[in-house]
C-alpha cells in the first residue's frame, strides 16, 4: 500500500459522522423465516429498540428490460436508546454503526458482542466479505477555516480539479471521486471523496471522505477471524485519512 504510516493522531472536534462493521456470509434460510428472538435477548441490554421490514430487491433481464425479478428479504435492526447504535441483521449480513464514534477499543466491544451472540445462535459456512468503513465529513467552518480553499485543505494527489488555477472551487456545483487500493493479505480499501450533501442532493460546504476496507477472500466464518481481519484494517484507517488532507488542515484539526 503506497500510503506511509503516521503517528495516529485524534481530531477534535471528530470528523467522523459513521464507523460500520459489516460481515458477509453464505445465506442463512433461517433468518429469513423465523424472527430471531434469542438473537436479540443477548444484545438487548445495549439495543433494547428492535424492528423488522421488508427490503424489495429488484433484479432486471439485460436480454429482455420487460421481465422483472422481485426478490423480497428480512431485514432485523436493533438500537440502543439514544440511537447512536445500531445493529442490522439479515439472511447473508451482519453489520454494527455508530454514529458516535469516539475510540476503537468501544467499537470494537460492539462488534465482539454481535459477533458472539451470532455465532451463539448461527453457524453460517463461510465468510464471503468483511469490511471497516469511516465517513468523515469535514466543515470549515467547525475548525476555524471558512476562509479557505480546499485545494490549500487537500492534498494534492486528493485535491485533483480543485487544484486547477482557472477553476474557482464555488463554480463546482458538484464533485465525487473514487480509487480503490490494494492492502496486503488480499485485501482492499474503496475511497470515495468529494462534495457533502444534504438530504436533498444538494451540495453543502463540507468535504466527506469515505474509506472502505475489506477483504473478498472466503474464509471459515468465525469471530476470532472476523476481529482479526478488522485489526488489520485499522493498521492502515488513520494514516489513510491523514494522506488525504494537507498539513494545514491537520494543525488546525488537532486544536
Amino acid at each position: 500500500m503506497p500510503i506511509p504510516p503516521c503517528e495516529r493522531k485524534r481530531f477534535e472536534p471528530n470528523p467522523l459522522v459513521e464507523v460500520v462493521f459489516q460481515a458477509r456470509f453464505t445465506s442463512l434460510l433461517e433468518i429469513e423465516t423465523e424472527i430471531p428472538v434469542v438473537f436479540h435477548e443477548k444484545i438487548r441490554d445495549l439495543y433494547p429498540l428492535f424492528s423488522s421490514n421488508s427490503v424489495v430487491d429488484v433484479e432486471i433481464n439485460s436480454t429482455d428490460l420487460s421481465k422483472q425479478n422481485f426478490n423480497q428479504a428480512r431485514r432485523y435492526e436493533a438500537k440502543s436508546i439514544d440511537g447512536n447504535w445500531q445493529i442490522v441483521l439479515t439472511s447473508d449480513f451482519l453489520a454494527v454503526l455508530t454514529k458516535a464514534y469516539d475510540n476503537w477499543s468501544e467499537f470494537k466491544s460492539h462488534v465482539d458482542l454481535a459477533l458472539a451472540a451470532f455465532f451463539s445462535v448461527y453457524k453460517p459456512a463461510q465468510f464471503t466479505r468483511i469490511g471497516l468503513r469511516y465517513i468523515d465529513q469535514i466543515s470549515k467552518e467547525s475548525y476555524g477555516l471558512q476562509n479557505e480553499t480546499w485545494k490549500d485543505l487537500l492534498q494534492p494527489h486528493v485535491a485533483g480539479v480543485l487544484s486547477a488555477e482557472d477553476i474557482n472551487e464555488d463554480e463546482l456545483v458538484a464533485l465525487q471521486n473514487q480509487f480503490v487500493l490494494s492492502l496486503p493479505n488480499d485485501s482492499k480499501v474503496t475511497v470515495r471523496h468529494g462534495f457533502a450533501v444534504n438530504k436533498k442532493d444538494q451540495a453543502v460546504n463540507d468535504y466527506y471522505i469515505d474509506t472502505d476496507f475489506y477483504t473478498e477472500s472466503l474464509m471459515g466464518a468465525s469471530k476470532d477471524g472476523a476481529l482479526t481481519s478488522l485489526e488489520g484494517f485499522r493498521e492502515y484507517t488513520n494514516s489513510l485519512f491523514q494522506w488525504c488532507i494537507s498539513e494545514r488542515l491537520k494543525e488546525a484539526m488537532e486544536r
